[in-house]
């Protein structure tokens, strides 16, 4: 099959952001049949590594192609926002001439490309996923809505808190990328209408986003209520905020975030929404200060469970057995104190392999020189040792 692409112009419009364009391309496709599907798919190819070689440049790019094959261009549903293709034209030799329009956000790939470690030098930057309810509380009851991207409630249909939502996750993947994170903006990528409905939650469990969470590569969640409520007494409004941050993939609860914003009075729908921006840079500065710690502290991507010893050890005894599983066991990156006792102690700990791969590593070291070490039981959230010093 002969094809020809004609990058003939690129045009920016704001319709479907408060802050990010689209760029539209418009690609001419030469073909010796018409093939709907395989002309989309080389016209979004071929864009897609244009733009990726404009980012990191030819070397970079051919350094890395087998990393862009699989982690970007298999991912083009995150920065591919639309494709639109005229009707094919013959031409006197026989062959199909195609115009395609393809809209495309920079932002979103450079996110992508910052996700997997391919645009900065710096460590990669993990994905949020923000499953948020925004909701109203207005003295007018028949505009209280709540809005789901994930279920699109109402539609196409324009409300306040669809408004805020858009504000919201604009911004908020704006301070995300700031702090060395990627998130997932559903408004703007039109997650709705291009995400698979398999794939999309149905309820507010852990276990009903996994599904989406591993189609979009995003372990960190972001879980929560936005309520904007108007006072009675007068035109004044509160907006509550209330979010749990989790790891997926590890199961953890990060940490749990409250902050109630105090709008001015104002009757002015736009100033009511402007005030709302202005007012999240400190909760997404918090946010993403919070999630630093975890970053830094290397134990996002680490599983908790409870390490439970048992054996004749006096205190100082504990405190070297405590030593000796950090120094030698490669997998314990942690162990928090939660019980002490007599003849028992009892750890959080924080684990970079799987419990089977733990006990591996434990039998290895259950025959050294300084402490006699045995399993008596385990699963995926607990491991009971006996120990002794020899």
């Amino acid at each position: 099959m002969l094809y020809k692409l004609l990058f003939g112009f690129f045009i920016f419009f704001s319709s479907f952001s408060l802050s990010q364009n689209i760029e539209q391309i418009e690609i001419e496709i030469k073909t010796n049949e018409i093939n709907r599907r395989l002309i989309v798919e080389k016209s979004v190819d071929e864009v897609s590594r244009k733009f990726v070689k404009s980012f990191l440049g030819e070397d970079k790019f051919n350094s890395e192609k087998h990393k862009i094959e699989k982690n970007i261009i298999k991912n083009k549903n995150r920065y591919i926002l639309f494709t639109k293709m005229n009707k094919s034209i013959e031409q006197k030799d026989g062959t199909y001439l195609t115009k395609i329009f393809i809209g495309l956000s920079k932002e979103n790939l450079q996110s992508l490309l910052v996700e997997h470690n391919l645009f900065y030098t710096s460590q990669g930057a993990s994905c949020v996923l923000p499953v948020v309810v925004f909701e109203t509380n207005l003295k007018n009851k028949k505009n209280n809505k709540k809005y789901k991207w994930w279920k699109e409630s109402f539609g196409k249909e324009k409300s306040l808190s669809k408004n805020l939502a858009k504000i919201f996750y604009t911004f908020l993947n704006q301070e995300m990328i700031k702090g060395g994170f990627y998130s997932f903006d559903p408004i703007f990528s039109r997650a709705y209408e291009s995400i698979p409905k398999a794939f999309l939650p149905k309820g507010s469990r852990t276990k009903h986003f996994m599904k989406l969470s591993k189609f979009l590569t995003c372990d960190i969640i972001l879980s929560g209520v936005v309520k904007i409520s108007q006072l009675q007494k007068d035109s004044s409004y509160l907006s509550e905020l209330s979010f749990i941050v989790f790891n997926i993939q590890t199961k953890q609860k990060l940490f749990k975030f409250k902050e109630t914003l105090n709008l001015t009075a104002s009757n002015n729908k736009m100033n009511l929404e402007q005030q709302f921006k202005s007012k999240l840079s400190d909760v997404f500065n918090s946010i993403t200060f919070q999630l630093s710690f975890y970053k830094n502290r290397g134990t996002l991507d680490l599983n908790r469970m409870i390490i439970s010893v048992q054996g004749p050890l006096d205190y100082y005894q504990k405190e070297k057995f405590k030593k000796y599983l950090l120094q030698n066991i490669p997998s314990i990156k942690g162990l928090q104190e939660r019980l002490l006792a007599s003849n028992k102690i009892v750890y959080e700990a924080e684990i970079s392999e799987s419990v089977s791969k733990l006990v591996t590593d434990l039998k290895k070291k259950s025959k050294n020189p300084y402490f006699s070490i045995q399993i008596t039981g385990y699963n995926k959230k607990r491991l009971n040792i006996y120990a002794k010093e020899r």
